[in-house]
């Protein structure tokens, strides 16, 4: 089976519906979208992060590109639900290593799971999900 991609027409950025446009707009005055103690809380504990964001296979192939995620910077398109912009804005632009309590570590967004780091009393407990595989040989 050969992959086809949408043709061109169909593949567009297309404007959202009145529908959705007065959904989403329900969306923002029903949530308290101006309490940023989210954003707050996601950079508790902060470490440090790569740079640049980028995750690159052996053989050069970037394999992950964080800095794509730019786009989420800004408010949440007509097309999109804002609760769900700003969980992706959580999710995109909190990555690195960070420190939770006193001997509990986490690395998060560097894939989809997050890798928890544990000082035990002879050593380094590591709890790491790993949901893909092309990061693993960093």
């Amino acid at each position: 089976m050969s992959y086809s991609p949408l043709p061109q027409d169909l593949a567009a950025a297309k404007a959202a519906s009145q529908h959705t446009v007065d959904a989403n707009k329900a969306i923002l005055s029903e949530l308290p979208f101006t309490d940023r103690r989210s954003f707050e809380n996601a950079q508790r504990g902060f470490i440090a992060t790569l740079d640049p964001l980028t995750i690159t296979r052996d053989n050069g192939n970037v394999s992950y590109d964080l800095s794509r995620f730019s786009f989420l910077e800004g408010e949440a398109p007509d097309t999109v639900n804002p609760s769900l912009w700003r969980q992706a804005q959580l999710n995109a632009q909190h990555h690195g290593l960070f420190e939770i309590a006193p001997g509990l570590y986490q690395v998060r967004s560097f894939d989809i799971a997050n890798m928890t780091l544990i000082a035990g009393d002879s050593g380094w407990i590591i709890v790491d999900p790993l949901t893909s595989s092309d990061g693993s040989s960093q």
